[in-house]
């Protein structure tokens, strides 16, 4: 068995390196094919090289583009229902129920505001804490 080295050409799933992994097989497409179980089928040529030589491995790309194709579609198609459903969900909801949502909606903002004004009232408070020391100290050592 010899040594292979395999690749694809490029990034793929936006990954910051591109795949590579070290195998064992009688020949390239054996290493190829091997890789390609190992790794996953993405729309990337492959490169398996040893050091006889490097070969180009593109059989598998219109297969893996109509699999990523089909994905969208059912990613969409996924997306679509989700949004159906929570037009129902929100269809079947009461007046009083809708209204009740909003208040909670406005009531978190105000709870928001009102973190942000004690985390100031409280930074205002330690300041004067420092200042009234400072300034007493201040006074102790005249």
């Amino acid at each position: 068995m010899t040594s292979f080295k395999c690749c694809y050409s490029g990034r793929v799933n936006n990954e910051n390196s591109i795949r590579t992994e070290m195998l064992e097989a009688n020949d390239a497409r054996q290493a190829y094919e091997k890789f390609l179980a190992n790794q996953g089928q993405f729309p990337e040529a492959v490169y398996v090289s040893c050091e006889y030589g490097e070969r180009l491995f593109e059989d598998h790309i219109p297969e893996a583009r109509a699999k990523a194709f089909l994905e969208k579609i059912a990613d969409g198609k996924r997306e679509i229902e989700h949004r159906i459903a929570t037009k129902k969900a929100e269809a079947s909801l009461s007046s009083t129920d809708i209204l009740l949502k909003q208040l909670t909606a406005k009531q978190d903002k105000t709870n928001q505001w009102l973190r942000k004004i004690t985390w100031s009232i409280w930074c205002i408070f330690l300041i004067l804490v420092f200042w009234n020391l400072l300034s007493w100290r201040y006074y102790q050592i005249r």
